[in-house]
């Protein structure tokens, strides 16, 4: 049998720095905070009354600490995953880092469809279009259909590495949902 001299192949797993420090920033605060909170704001003071503001406190802390989690995880895991690396890396369960994969799949998908849907409500009431279920998801799915076509545009021709549009994005939907 013949042995090799070549040595052993020695996989680095390092993240590429591809984003700026105010990308990171706009995309931590629009994923903690979410389209939910412009929303819904209304509803929880409804229903919890003049303590909603508790309500947020919760969240914040619990936000913080998830963030707090995936900062060290990330700096002993430095690999572009997320949280089917950290659930692959704990449970070592394919099945179980599937499930988690699907889960945070299918929130994405929820978030943006509440947020489609509150524009599509916020633009019919703001200039008088007869509000009907039809109407509501029609707007809506254009809605994504036109933000997903602009980031697709933003990565074919390298805009800025795609940077600036995410960053605009996130201003015009703050302002059409708060209004």
């Amino acid at each position: 049998m013949a042995t090799s001299d070549a040595p052993p192949v020695v996989r680095t797993s390092e993240l590429k720095r591809s984003i700026t420090v105010k990308q990171l920033y706009f995309y931590v605060v629009g994923d903690v905070l979410g389209s939910g909170i412009y929303v819904l704001v209304g509803l929880v003071a409804a229903a919890v009354g003049g303590a909603f503001w508790m309500a947020f406190l919760v969240g914040v802390a619990i936000a913080a600490v998830t963030g707090l989690a995936y900062a060290e995880l990330v700096t002993k895991y430095p690999q572009a995953a997320g949280a089917a690396l950290y659930t692959h890396k704990a449970f070592g369960i394919h099945f179980f880092t599937f499930i988690v994969c699907f889960i945070v799949m299918t929130s994405g998908i929820t978030s943006a469809s509440t947020a489609s849907r509150a524009f599509a409500v916020n633009l019919t009431v703001g200039f008088g279009i007869p509000d009907d279920n039809v109407t509501t998801l029609l707007i809506a799915l254009a809605f994504i259909v036109l933000i997903e076509f602009a980031f697709f545009l933003s990565n074919t021709f390298k805009l800025d590495g795609g940077g600036w549009l995410p960053v605009a994005a996130a201003v015009v939907v703050f302002v059409l949902m708060s209004t």
